[in-house]
């Protein structure tokens, strides 16, 4: 439930079939954040099953928040009476994802039960929220608060976004699994004729290869954004489909078995696709045949995110977002400025250079080089390999 005049947008959205998880991407300012609303089975082994896929469910954003009923706990202050039994799998959860059990870090050594049994003599604190570490700073306040006609009480968790420093477009890379997209490869091949078309129209080569590739750059956005946007809706489509045959299923119609095992897996298939996105982006360099360490992947986009953001400046000590650009700004200005050459330090330095190619090297690197030679060059390349700054690889 969201009201009418909440501020941010909602981007896109994700469900289960069995109303255990609602996933929603909103974009609050320029950031991007995925609140995941989830029920936790009761059952046990359902539910260590449950949080070892619930990563399917998340959407790629700059922090994410995960709230509402967990049933179950990691710490023993979070129980009240009867035995004590810890959630080992929650715990590596919450640390295989960088989360923070908000309420717990506000209230360490407090203990309040969000749930109690008829007669008061057994409680646990179930309901709780998991933010990414990077939205630590943004809580004002996280509290229990009774309520009076359910078992469970309120947990409210506040942040202010005012303050929150605004994010960059980033830096895009090709995804070159798009590649083996037979409908891709014509899309592209035919915007690639038609910037080629144009080369006359610009005052150099060089003008072009740089619009060349700022075009061709939007038409793969384009592109792999539509494809995302409709494999988006293919899941939401199966998903309902699946919803409404299980209610089918709950009324002794068992008839439509074979179809739901067949949704379920059409839907397990494009999670799967969903997984791949994460290896491409962890960059990770090796997999094992059949394996698919889905957590792993991951835990290391996120770990490379975390370790790629700039957080200070050691040349100029700030930590304000701003002043980390101004002393980026700076930094970079005066390292590609005009600077006069030292003539004496050049000479001295061409000195020192005792190696020389050969008469019959120098001859065969002068001349024109062939269309030949560069596409045998080119085949040579690895796909792989970490892109230019560009973004192609």
């Amino acid at each position: 439930m969201i009201m009418e005049n909440f501020e941010a947008n909602v981007i896109s959205w994700l469900k289960d079939s069995c109303g255990h998880v609602l996933s929603l991407l909103l974009q609050i300012g320029n950031t991007r954040v995925n609140i995941i609303n989830i029920y936790a089975p009761t059952d046990l082994n359902e539910r260590k099953s449950f949080f070892e896929k619930l990563h399917d469910f998340f959407i790629p954003a700059d922090n994410c928040i995960i709230g509402r009923e967990f049933n179950c706990y990691d710490n023993e202050l979070d129980k009240f009476g009867g035995n004590v039994s810890l959630a080992k799998y929650l715990s590596e959860f919450r640390s295989t994802f960088s989360f923070v059990d908000i309420w717990r870090k506000w209230h360490l050594r407090s203990r309040e039960m969000s749930w109690f049994n008829a007669d008061l003599s057994n409680g646990s604190h179930l309901d709780k929220f998991f933010i990414s570490a990077g939205f630590v700073d943004l809580v004002e306040k996280c509290e229990i608060f009774p309520c009076c006609v359910s078992d469970l009480d309120f947990v409210s968790l506040c942040l202010d976004f005012k303050d929150l420093a605004p994010w960059g477009l980033g830096v895009w890379k090709m995804n070159n699994s798009l590649l083996e997209d037979d409908n891709f490869c014509q899309y592209i091949s035919a915007q690639i004729s038609d910037l080629a078309s144009c080369k006359a129209s610009f005052d150099s080569v060089k003008s072009w290869w740089d619009f060349f590739k700022s075009a061709l750059k939007n038409d793969i956005i384009f592109f792999a954004w539509e494809k995302h946007r409709s494999l988006n809706q293919e899941r939401v489509s199966l998903t309902n489909r699946l919803i409404g045959l299980r209610r089918q299923l709950i009324q002794c119609d068992f008839s439509i078995s074979a179809e739901i095992i067949f949704l379920e897996s059409q839907v397990a298939a494009l999670v799967d696709r969903a997984t791949d996105g994460a290896k491409t982006w962890s960059r990770a360099q090796w997999l094992e045949e059949g394996e698919k360490p889905s957590r792993y992947f991951f835990k290391l986009k996120k770990e490379r995110y975390e370790r790629n953001q700039v957080s200070s400046t050691e040349d100029v000590e700030v930590f304000d977002h701003h002043e980390i650009e101004e002393a980026h700004l700076d930094f970079y200005s005066k390292l590609f400025s005009v600077k006069d050459i030292d003539t004496n330090c050049r000479k001295r330095l061409l000195q020192e250079i005792s190696t020389f190619l050969s008469d019959s090297d120098s001859a065969l690197c002068k001349g024109l080089i062939s269309i030949e030679e560069l596409t045998a060059s080119f085949k040579t390349q690895n796909s792989s390999k970490a892109p230019g700054p560009d973004g192609f690889t």
